[in-house]
């Protein structure tokens, strides 16, 4: 089950739902696809996954998102019902004391399950290092699984969009998502509800590498001064000349020593 637009007429294409939310970046697990990360066994390569967590950090406009989501799965829960049906349980969740929401998208799909769904190269963003193709039998990488990466750029109050890779978001910065809602039907009239993920626009990057090339001062000669004391002698050599004996010093330090030893007998 997927959200789609009202339609006025059933002749008219059926177009998904896409919705935007907006927080910040406190976890991600994006691409690229590395070695270490392909399964052994090929029945597991279908749980590979792209997911992000996002929080408002205590705003509201994005606690009203989250209320949002949660209207969304109880309407899925009143219709799920109707077909005698049970949905999985879903609640958003707390991270560091504030309200977070997961999304994410599987990055293959069965051949079986492509349908109407055009079949998207790997390569370029989800397997760069070709790690992960020559362990796929029947699995695809289709458009429903497909992510998209962007920055946003302010130029005169005008923004601009650019594609990007995945692994230049960072965490910590303000994303907004392109997301939808699903449903999908487990065995034995099981549903799970899925926040999926379309599409990450990134608005902190260019503010971030602006900031790196900023022009720097020039390099100028540093004082440093330690030590202890009011000197402005070496310390090291002051030390050692308090500690310096002179010949006479020496011999009177010998006739103190023979004067204070005391006589045997």
């Amino acid at each position: 089950m997927t959200l789609i637009h009202q339609r006025a007429s059933p002749e008219e294409p059926i177009e998904e739902l896409i919705l935007s939310i907006q927080g910040y970046l406190v976890e991600a697990n994006l691409p690229p696809i590395r070695k270490m990360d392909v399964p052994r066994s090929n029945h597991r390569i279908i749980g590979l996954s792209q997911s992000v967590v996002i929080s408002g950090l205590g705003e509201g406009l994005f606690q009203d998102a989250v209320q949002g989501a949660v209207c969304v799965y109880q309407v899925y829960q009143c219709l799920i019902e109707t077909l005698h049906g049970r949905l999985r349980e879903w609640t958003p969740f707390d991270r560091s004391d504030h309200l977070a929401i997961q999304f994410g998208n599987r990055l293959l799909s069965r051949g079986k399950e492509v349908g109407d769904d055009e079949i998207v190269d790997l390569a370029d963003v989800v397997d760069p290092f070709n790690v992960l193709r020559p362990a796929l039998r029947d699995h695809v990488h289709t458009t429903d699984n497909a992510v998209q990466y962007w920055e946003r750029t302010m130029k005169e109050s005008k923004a601009t969009y650019t594609k990007i890779k995945p692994h230049q978001i960072n965490t910590s910065n303000l994303v907004e998502l392109q997301i939808t809602f699903t449903v999908v039907h487990l065995p034995r009239q099981e549903y799970v509800f899925v926040p999926k993920l379309r599409s990450i626009c990134d608005f902190n990057l260019a503010s971030i590498a602006a900031l790196t090339k900023r022009a720097k001062s020039p390099r100028r000669t540093l004082k440093r001064k330690v030590g202890y004391g009011d000197s402005e002698e070496d310390d090291t050599d002051s030390v050692l000349k308090r500690m310096r004996l002179d010949d006479s010093d020496l011999q009177d330090s010998a006739v103190v020593s023979q004067t204070d030893v005391p006589m045997a007998g």
